[in-house]
């Protein structure tokens, strides 16, 4: 059973008409099927009795087909054990088994591909399930689409699927005991693919980049979604909560420091220590030893640096925000850059503050 396509109807068509009618209105939501046979989100929100606009595409990584079915309220299990009935021409027909239950479906889609819906939402305030019927999928790959009723949390969610229901347990469980200080590798957003998140005291956090020996940027708040990043092939980016404060802003192959006004030339990172429970990264630049840290306080953070025999001046990223303000007991600012006279480049810190 196909949906009205807007291949009938453009789409600028439907604005028009929707806006004209002043009687309802077309609701638009992307879903996305995502590896771990899954939906992305696994639930939205319509409204009873107005239109509602699906762009369905399939992001798998897995080269596994998907399709997506709209169904009426409480007839979940029945189009789950329908999926499983193969016939002879179930592919001809991209596995939609026949039912009167079935409101709208998509075509079977290879990965990269995509579909559009458009749905004619019933009056009947209900949890409309979607839901892949490719057989062996229904099972767990499965959604919820809330109209005219309260969706409540969904950790407890009974309408969509238990990894789901448990990915969102789990996230909120990490989250609230996240040790701090604490430290983890993992892939972040805007940093190269060697990042580190850190967690400390007082609610600050930060994405230092060991690919280039470079603090990525600050946030304050929560930490770090890590789910993306459980249920993926390795290759997602762990999601940053919280609101960023700071961030460096500079090109990729720039280094968090450099002598005078020449670039290193040379980079090597060589771990770090942990201190209290908080990480004292160390790295060469050039053949010069260097170590790097954060610390916090209530409403600052000290960036603390050591340079073994500095021969020139130092000068450290540190651009300036709206939010940050930034100083030192020595040295002073030049544009993006914090400059430390080499009298004092062995051993200094600078001072992060929230505005």
């Amino acid at each position: 059973m196909k949906s009205f396509s807007t291949t009938i109807l453009p789409l600028l068509a439907i604005a028009l008409l929707t806006h004209a009618s002043g009687e309802e209105k077309t609701h638009y939501s992307a879903i996305k099927a995502v590896e771990g046979l899954q939906f992305d989100p696994v639930r939205i929100k319509a409204r009873a009795g107005d239109k509602l606009r699906i762009v369905f595409s399939n992001e798998d990584p897995n080269d596994q087909p998907h399709n997506i079915v709209i169904i009426k309220p409480g007839t979940l299990e029945e189009i789950q054990a329908a999926s499983m009935m193969v016939t002879g021409d179930s592919q001809a027909k991209g596995f939609v088994p026949e039912s009167e239950h079935i409101i709208a479906s998509s075509g079977l889609l290879d990965a990269g591909g995509s579909d559009e819906l458009l749905i004619n939402i019933p009056k009947e305030k209900g949890v409309y399930h979607y839901v892949c019927t490719f057989p062996g999928h229904a099972m767990l790959m499965y959604g919820a689409i809330y109209a005219g009723v309260s969706q409540g949390s969904l950790a407890a969610d009974p309408n969509i699927p238990d990894v789901a229901r448990n990915a969102e347990a789990e996230r909120k469980e990490a989250l609230l005991n996240v040790e701090r200080p604490g430290m983890f590798r993992l892939f972040m957003p805007d940093a190269g693919p060697a990042a580190i998140a850190v967690a400390l005291p007082h609610d600050f956090n930060y994405c230092w980049d060991a690919g280039n020996g470079r603090l990525r940027y600050l946030w304050k708040g929560d930490f770090i979604d890590a789910t993306g990043l459980w249920r993926s092939n390795g290759n997602a980016l762990a999601r940053v909560l919280g609101d960023r404060i700071w961030e460096s802003r500079a090109g990729e192959k720039v280094y968090g420091l450099k002598f005078g006004d020449t670039a290193p030339g040379d980079y090597h990172y060589l771990g770090y220590d942990l201190v209290e429970e908080t990480p004292v990264f160390r790295y060469q630049l050039d053949g010069i030893d260097i170590t790097e840290t954060l610390t916090s306080t209530e409403d600052s953070l000290r960036w603390s640096f050591t340079v073994t025999d500095p021969a020139t001046d130092i000068r450290v990223l540190a651009p300036a925000t709206g939010k940050i303000s930034i100083t030192a007991e020595v040295g002073e600012r030049d544009g993006d850059w914090w400059v430390i006279p080499q009298e004092h480049a062995s051993a200094f810190t600078l001072t992060l503050k929230e505005s």
